[in-house]
């Protein structure tokens, strides 16, 4: 006799007692529960099968597949040896999307990121670049996005006077809102590439038996919602030098343009380094830096934006040290990431968003020292400065800079 199929999830049953080949139905069965049951898949939007997919993995198929998923739009896919297993979707649905951490369901039509009901918002946080799909019934989006930090500069070197690195400046932070008719027209598909802005690297150390100076930090990347929104990053942090020279912060991100590395000039309301300003709204903080007497600067605090890495501690007249300083403080605190209080301490890494703005905190700078390796600047949160790094004397290798924080982008839908 031949088994019946259920109305709903198509299962095998009811195989006369003593039939012989149930087991195949059977087999064919505990495969669904195993991909169904509290379905998760690896991606919903993905046209091409991977090339070298492993035993297990699921997708549901994107509109117009080509390859072994050809004529398999919208239907549930899995791995099971060399092949692909398909099971038709039916209203009611529900799977979780591992890309985008968040749920989509199936309306009997088509596969929506907002399952719950027209009232609920879908909230998507995208930390590296990627493409981003509106929901089928969204009707509008807010994208906040945030663009990288600079890196902290590296510390000079000198038997007499030497100056620590400069902070890297924070990255450019704005919100955008979106009606659907606005994205769609810019991306008729509704699928928006994504670009996250790299933290920037900080300038390498340095060591020599005479005078020499540091290295510049990196500016930090601006980071994309494909052509509709750019967040700018940080200007890298100025070298320090193998005199009493005193080194430059980054300028920070503004939302017009990239802070320049090594600049106290900040353009767009975006502060300049080194110029211990308060940034306009949306704009990242200049780094702080380190004065020909070995006096660091702080990290400079933003109103909505990147903070600003501290500048790294000097090395003076051969056997005396200064500090580096604390980096820029996120939303709602005093500090970023903390000075350290040893000769050759490196500085306090910043931490990620917390008290409700968008950026992280910013690296502190990096010990001076006169007898060891100098401290390294701390690393930024994401979208802030990295701190600048300590100055050495001779022979001793200088601090390097912090590497600044990177972008990401938060995309809510309703």
């Amino acid at each position: 006799m031949t088994a019946t199929v259920g109305a709903n999830l198509g299962m095998n049953y009811a195989w006369a007692s003593g039939e012989d080949g149930w087991n195949v139905g059977m087999d064919a069965n505990l495969l669904k529960i195993d991909t169904l049951a509290k379905l998760k898949v690896i991606n919903y939007t993905t046209t091409t099968p991977p090339v070298s997919p492993s035993e297990g993995d699921v997708y549901i198929v994107g509109i117009g597949a080509t390859g072994d998923w050809s004529g398999l739009d919208k239907k549930v896919v899995v791995r099971t040896g060399t092949s692909w297993t398909s099971y038709a979707p039916v209203k009611g649905w529900l799977a979780y999307n591992e890309n985008t951490s968040s749920y989509i369901g199936y309306n009997g039509t088509n596969w929506i990121v907002k399952p719950f009901g027209a009232s609920g918002n879908n909230i998507t946080t995208i930390t590296s670049s990627s493409n981003w799909t509106i929901g089928a019934e969204t009707v509008g989006v807010k994208v906040i996005i945030v663009g990288a930090g600079g890196g902290g500069g590296s510390g000079g070197s000198n038997g007499s006077t030497a100056t620590g690195g400069a902070g890297g400046g924070g990255g450019s932070a704005i919100e955008a809102t979106f009606t659907r008719a606005q994205i769609l027209a810019a991306y008729g598909t509704g699928i928006v590439p994504v670009g996250i802005g790299a933290g920037a690297a900080g300038g390498a150390s340095v060591t020599n038996a005479s005078s020499i100076d540091g290295n510049d930090g990196s500016a930090g990347g601006n980071t994309t919602f494909g052509s509709l929104v750019t967040a700018y990053g940080g200007g890298g942090g100025g070298k320090g030098y193998g005199t009493s020279t005193a080194s430059t912060g980054g300028a920070g991100g503004s939302p017009r343009a990239a802070g320049a590395t090594a600049s106290s000039a900040g353009v767009w309301g975006a502060a300049g380094g080194s110029s211990e300003v308060i940034p306009s709204y949306g704009c990242g903080a200049g780094g702080g830096y380190c004065s020909i007497y070995g006096v660091s600067t702080t990290g400079i605090a933003s109103v909505y934006g990147g903070q600003s890495g501290g500048g790294g501690g000097g090395s003076l007249n051969g056997d005396t040290y200064t500090l580096g300083n604390d980096g820029g403080p996120r939303f709602n605190e005093t500090t970023g990431g903390a000075k350290s209080p040893n000769q050759g301490d490196a500085g306090g890494n910043g931490g990620d968003p917390a008290g409700g703005g968008p950026a992280g905190g910013g690296g502190a700078g990096g010990n001076g020292s006169y007898n060891m390796t100098a401290g390294a600047g701390g690393n930024g949160g994401l979208g802030s400065g990295g701190g600048g790094g300590g100055a050495s004397n001779l022979t001793y290798a200088s601090g390097g800079g912090g590497t600044g924080g990177n972008g990401y982008v938060i995309v809510v839908e309703w």
